[in-house]
């Protein structure tokens, strides 16, 4: 689950009570189902559109800023630990592709392969 959603439903919850609003009286105010509400503020949903973000900020008295979790050394990390991960998915599916398309044209298979060094290459550099 992203640590944003699950601090912007905070957010949301926070100001929410705040204003003595229920989960159905906001629903109302914004269309929209208390189940959605719900899910937004547990951070199970993501589905926003500008027209929703702007009837939010609107009925909450919130700007649009003060919804963006702040940028972090904790979300730095994370995001460096997510891109470690890809670069070993890269890794790994390279070497699968190369036991299955060995076999295959060769023109292709090198085709696929500058590709893929091209990939690990920019993730490599990322870590330097």
């Amino acid at each position: 689950m992203n640590v944003g959603i699950i601090e912007l439903g905070e957010i949301i919850k926070n100001k929410r009570l705040e204003l003595n609003y229920t989960t159905e009286m906001l629903a109302k105010e914004l269309n929209k189902s208390t189940g959605f509400i719900n899910n937004l503020e547990n951070g199970k949903t993501d589905a926003f559109n500008i027209n929703l973000l702007s009837k939010l900020c609107n009925t909450l008295n919130l700007s649009i800023p003060s919804l963006i979790p702040q940028y972090t050394d904790e979300f730095d990390e994370n995001l460096r630990n997510s891109l470690k991960c890809t670069n070993k998915s890269i890794l790994e599916l390279s070497d699968n592709l190369i036991l299955v398309l060995k076999y295959t044209d060769k023109q292709s298979f090198k085709l696929l392969m500058d590709k893929l060094n091209t990939e690990i290459e920019y993730f490599n550099k990322l870590y330097k």
